[in-house]
């Protein structure tokens, strides 16, 4: 797991006089991981941009005290152990709110709804017709609650969950269960990086994602899902919204409010980011499954429809049967369909020109420029202005 550790050092210590009573030094210990670290700083910031008394410190704790000895906190947001905070801080008697379940000593505590999380995965993946789920676990509080949400939305559709708990490193068991799961099988992982060992263990048993096994992972950290091939759906937390919420929690804090505040404070999660590895419906009939497989892998390079039929040596009736039993449309449009959403990926997360994004998925900047305007509704160029992360 890669962790951040900012510094940012204003004054060494608090202003004398009149200014003693605005300044409100505060102290932000966050070992989270980068992107999801970063976006709840953004968060933390965005609140001091309307609180100019606030003298905020950065710093990340593990193991031995890392921190200039000058400070003198008004308040603490933190996600590290208690003995991590005394090694850091010292017994400080000041308002703390918690990021998760750490420190345990905490006035205020901002979590994510965890149960919300395990509910939005299992929605998505009924939507696309898999009767089969399984859960993906790490020890731990928030992996039991997103696991309670997930059973809630399968049970209620009369589904049942083949589970397995791990640490990560144990790519045996992983392995071992993986081969047992009934398939097609819906996957929920306790987070991205479980579903990146997930993905890991189907490409060493050459099991084929999204046909066979269909991932979901959660926390949505861009770098980690989109490195990934495929590509990690993952359920989104506004972890800006979260680091927002918490600098709030502490101004009240230490404005004397407590009492007005909630001492558990929940940030649900805000929808699941669609990518390759659940693009596609539960295929049960595992010749389709074969060939749509292949459509997906080579759909980018300029295939064709009568390329696919040579290729995979199926018959054009019995393809266009099939593909419309089980996806609604036919093969044709199927290549289409997975040109537009990799167009769509570019478009909202590069800088490329819409000339380049025709070429990376197979089409000509003409053909490109009309197939997705009468898909999507609208133009490449107007679509990237609405949808730009």
């Amino acid at each position: 797991m890669i962790v951040f550790s900012i510094f940012m050092f204003g004054k060494a210590t608090k202003a004398r006089g009149a200014d003693l009573a605005e300044t409100k030094q505060v102290v932000v210990c966050c070992n989270w991981p980068l992107e999801t670290g970063c976006e709840i700083i953004r968060g933390i910031n965005e609140f001091t941009l309307a609180h100019p008394e606030w003298d905020v410190r950065h710093m990340f704790v593990f193991e031995e005290a890392s921190i200039d000895a000058g400070l003198n906190p008004d308040g603490v947001i933190s996600s590290v152990p208690n003995k991590d905070l005394r090694s850091a801080l010292g017994n400080i008697r000041v308002p703390i709110v918690a990021l998760d379940h750490f420190p345990r000593r905490a006035d205020v505590r901002i979590d994510v709804d965890q149960e919300a999380v395990g509910r939005q995965a299992a929605e998505h993946l009924i939507a696309r017709n898999f009767s089969n789920f399984a859960y993906l676990s790490l020890l731990g509080p928030s992996s039991e609650g997103r696991e309670r949400g997930f059973r809630q939305i399968v049970s209620a559709h009369g589904g049942t969950i083949a589970r397995c708990e791990y640490e990560p490193g144990q790519k045996k068991i992983v392995s071992e269960w993986l081969q047992s799961l009934e398939k097609p099988t819906g996957v929920f992982c306790f987070n991205d990086y479980a579903a990146r060992d997930l993905l890991s263990s189907c490409r060493a048993n050459g099991i084929r994602v999204p046909e066979e096994i269909a991932i979901v992972g959660a926390d949505n950290e861009p770098l980690w899902c989109e490195m990934s091939r495929p590509q990690i759906t993952s359920v989104a937390i506004p972890w800006r919204q979260f680091g927002y919420q918490s600098a709030a929690a502490l101004e009240q804090l230490m404005s004397g409010k407590k009492s007005s505040i909630e001492a558990h404070i929940k940030i649900k999660p805000i929808g699941v980011v669609t990518r390759q590895s659940t693009d596609s419906l539960a295929i049960s009939d595992p010749e389709l499954a074969r060939v749509l497989s292949y459509l997906r892998e080579h759909a980018f390079s300029g295939l064709t429809l009568n390329s696919l039929l040579r290729k995979e040596s199926v018959n054009v009736r019995w393809l266009q049967r099939k593909c419309r039993e089980h996806l609604g449309h036919g093969p044709h449009e199927e290549i289409l369909r997975v040109q537009i959403e990799r167009a769509k990926t570019l478009l909202s997360h590069t800088a490329l020109q819409v000339k380049d994004i025709a070429a990376q998925v197979g089409l000509s900047r003409a053909h490109f420029t009309d197939t997705f305007t009468k898909s999507v509704g609208s133009t490449p160029s107007a679509w990237r202005q609405a949808n730009r992360l």
